[in-house]
């Protein structure tokens, strides 16, 4: 799942479509620790004595700890799966940015749908995509 996807529930107002789908797949669902690490980023930059902060930094330790064993490190063999989709690359006109092309080769490497609403984005790599906002 792309960082679209897995922060939608905690939106103001989340759409309908993507937290019943995130329900019904719940259990076979994987992420990135880049993903993590951007929902971690933007907890971040909020204010320290904030409730949201607060609210969130305990949702995404939560989550983090359901999910164990299914939020997928980069390690060799997706960085040379990287190399490969950066070499295809070289001959499109868009590259994917450096996180996105990371998420991609993760996906790549372990034959994964990518649950996103960038799936053109995604496409572009070779990836079967979903996107649960237009189920």
């Amino acid at each position: 799942m792309d960082t679209n996807i897995l922060c939608e529930p905690q939106q103001k107002r989340p759409n309908a479509k993507v937290v019943s789908w995130l329900a019904a797949n719940e259990g076979s669902l994987y992420t990135s620790v880049l993903v993590a690490g951007e929902i971690q980023y933007g907890i971040n930059l909020l204010p320290m004595n904030s409730g949201r902060r607060a609210r969130l930094q305990t949702w995404l330790d939560k989550l983090l700890g359901i999910m164990e064993g299914r939020v997928l490190s980069v390690n060799t063999r997706v960085a040379q799966e990287w190399a490969q989709l950066q070499t295809e690359a070289q001959s499109r006109t868009s590259p994917l940015p450096v996180v996105d092309s990371l998420l991609a080769a993760t996906a790549r490497r372990y034959k994964l749908t990518m649950a996103t609403a960038n799936s053109e984005d995604f496409r572009v790599a070779g990836l079967k995509t979903v996107n649960p906002f237009k189920l």
